[in-house]
């Protein structure tokens, strides 16, 4: 998992065979072009997942998300859940019931109350 900022106009990602990615833009909006494949107009908490040995390329400015899981052996998944400020929202109903599976939070916001 990782964040990054794109502040090149134009952006020729990593090559990474073996690596199936996941991929969340925080702010801004790129163009995201999988060479050979698709091309997608990606905006704020859109998600692409695609395999790391494509040759992929964005246009725009952005910071994303990244997951990064090994081929044919994890798999993984992104999603935004937004509460208002009086919600409660009960995480453990997004957890897998899968053997060895775990969660991650990453906040946008300057604070978040978890209770367990």
């Amino acid at each position: 998992m990782s964040t990054a900022r794109v502040d090149s106009d134009k952006s020729t990602f990593t090559p990474l065979p073996g690596i199936h990615r996941y991929l969340m833009i925080l702010d801004g909006n790129i163009k995201l072009i999988h060479e050979g494949r698709r091309e997608l107009e990606m905006k704020q908490f859109a998600k692409n997942e695609f395999e790391g040995d494509w040759i992929t390329k964005s246009i725009g400015k952005c910071t994303d998300f990244n997951l990064m899981t090994k081929q044919g052996e994890f798999c993984g998944a992104l999603d935004v859940i937004s509460p208002d400020k009086a919600s409660c929202i009960p995480i453990f109903e997004h957890i897998s019931q899968s053997p060895g599976a775990w969660e991650a939070i990453y906040c946008l916001v300057p604070e978040l109350d978890i209770t367990i």
